[in-house]
């Protein structure tokens, strides 16, 4: 079952400002529309919806090390975005900005603490 996130900090669906971050849009390796990443690859429009481990399915170092079998931790860390102000307000989960598309993506914050995860290592 995939976690929407804890009560006063739920998971939100980003799909319209990803939509919006680029003029060109990329296709993801299973063929859907998506939102072209500063790392040079390529997340669908859903990308951090639910509490999931998006960066296993999607950042190339995870993909990488699979062949490897040395993969970064934070590969195996669920997470999703949150409204900032209310998960301050309501909650005492931990929230983070990213800056994983590109300055224009200033307004996304995520959460691993609201999916029962950490940032720690």
């Amino acid at each position: 079952m995939v976690s929407s996130g804890k009560t006063g900090c739920e998971c939100i669906d980003r799909s319209d400002t990803l939509s919006s971050l680029s003029d060109r849009p990329c296709t993801t390796p299973d063929g859907e529309n998506g939102a072209p990443t500063q790392g040079g690859f390529c997340v669908p429009y859903s990308y951090g919806t639910n509490c999931l481990l998006h960066d296993l399915q999607h950042d190339t170092k995870c993909q990488e090390g699979l062949d490897t079998s040395i993969v970064p931790s934070y590969c195996f860390r669920a997470w999703c975005y949150v409204d900032r102000d209310t998960c301050k307000r309501e909650s005492s989960e931990a929230v983070y900005g990213t800056d994983y598309f590109s300055s224009s993506s200033s307004n996304l914050f995520y959460s691993y603490s609201t999916c029962n995860s950490t940032a720690d290592d």
